[in-house]
């Protein structure tokens, strides 16, 4: 090997090592400082956004007892079984209905309803609360529709103990209106 191909061969190398050197130092120090960053103390790992339960939890210390209690409870109600007429005919707008929706006795929690039609977004009717087990049937539209056939939108709402909405779960019906 001539002296050029040798001195040339060392200068690569002694790049490749500084190289490695620059990197090395550059994660070597990201990892102490993430290191030095961390907590041990649970409080402060969910206040850096832990997920719990699929979500981010913004947590401060005066809530956090109240955190951990919730994301050690069991979810409840986390289904909601519709029974209900999906073809909902009405004489005329103001006219009792075929129509019934029942709470199922499965569900966990009381409900009401909202009637919207499709094609505008107006709720054109609201029911009142329906406990668990119970059956709302025969009533008229709040609003005027016009006679025909309507694609439209009842949305469950899910309701607590003090009557505080908990979530929605929405189905699709038709409406008809005779006269």
């Amino acid at each position: 090997m001539s002296k050029d191909k040798y001195i040339g061969s060392v200068k690569f190398f002694k790049h490749i090592i500084l190289t490695f050197s620059v990197f090395a130092v550059i994660g070597i120090t990201v990892a102490v400082v993430l290191f030095l960053m961390r907590s041990d103390s649970p409080e402060e790992n969910l206040l850096t956004g832990e997920i719990i339960h699929g979500r981010g939890i913004v947590a401060s210390p005066d809530n956090i007892d109240d955190i951990r209690a919730q994301a050690e409870e069991p979810i409840r109600g986390a289904s909601y079984r519709t029974r209900m007429t999906t073809r909902w005919t009405f004489e005329t707008w103001d006219s009792p209905s075929n129509a019934f929706v029942e709470n199922a006795k499965s569900n966990s929690y009381t409900v009401f309803f909202d009637l919207k039609l499709r094609e505008t977004g107006e709720i054109v009717y609201s029911s009142p609360f329906i406990p668990v087990g119970a059956k709302w049937e025969s009533f008229a539209l709040d609003t005027e529709v016009p006679a025909g056939e309507h694609a439209a939108i009842v949305t469950y709402h899910l309701v607590d103990e003090d009557y505080e909405q908990l979530s929605t779960v929405s189905v699709s019906v038709t409406l008809r209106i005779l006269g």
